[in-house]
């Protein structure tokens, strides 16, 4: 957990809401430890981001199983994998042609 509070400590002020949550989701709830840690390990990974991700995958290491962090690898590559973006060149093209209006 030193390396979730780590992390927590780098985000500044302007992104406070962020570092509350973070402590907010990982504190008990409904959901399992288990359960917990799966989303932590599998959002983190599919948020894409170095720090996040290999500060839960440390904390995760101590406090679960293998299998859980292998599990919650398997459901990020399954959210990769059906995660589409469109081309930031869609919504002008789009508009242009008539396909979308503005509200």
């Amino acid at each position: 957990m030193a390396a979730l509070a780590a992390l927590r400590g780098s985000i500044p002020d302007a992104a406070k809401d962020i570092r509350l949550n973070l402590l907010a989701v990982m504190r008990g709830g409904v959901l399992t430890d288990r359960q917990r840690w799966g989303v932590a390990v599998a959002s983190a990974i599919a948020a894409r981001n170095p720090r996040l991700r290999n500060a839960v995958l440390a904390a995760a290491a101590r406090v679960d199983d293998d299998a859980t962090v292998d599990d919650a690898r398997a459901a990020a590559a399954l959210m990769a994998m059906n995660h589409r973006r469109a081309p930031r060149s869609a919504g002008r093209a789009g508009r242009r042609r008539g396909l979308y209006s503005r509200a």
